[in-house]
């Protein structure tokens, strides 16, 4: 890869219609493109929804398979420019998740400078 290309790790949302996936995928991509400087962003997905929702609701171009791939799989690729996400995509996400996204306060910062992970999951 190369600093330009930015790819999208998974993520999954346990609870649908909370529009987390949403959020997520927004969070995501607006961070690599207004704050790293990201050229493309290239994204697969493992559900049917995420298909649907975000290759399909975007209108996100692939490129030829298996030329290029994942990096983590080896799925289709389907990416996002600079140029459409600023022209399309970006308020496209804003509308599902139906904010603008805004920097933590320092306190909330502050609280989640540690990971805590759980010995067992909450159900």
């Amino acid at each position: 890869m190369n600093n330009g290309i930015h790819i999208s790790l998974h993520s999954m949302a346990f609870v649908r219609g909370l529009r987390v996936g949403a959020i997520m995928y927004y969070a995501k991509a607006k961070y690599a493109f207004e704050k790293l400087g990201a050229k493309e962003w290239w994204a697969t997905y493992e559900s049917y929804n995420g298909f649907k929702r975000w290759g399909l609701g975007m209108a996100q171009p692939s490129y030829p398979w298996p030329d290029v791939q994942h990096e983590l799989g080896g799925a289709k690729v389907y990416y996002v420019t600079k140029e459409y996400w600023d022209l399309s995509i970006k308020d496209y996400l804003k509308q599902l998740v139906k904010t603008e996204l805004e920097p933590a306060s320092a306190e909330v910062a502050e609280a989640n400078k540690e990971l805590i992970i759980p010995d067992s999951p909450v159900v």
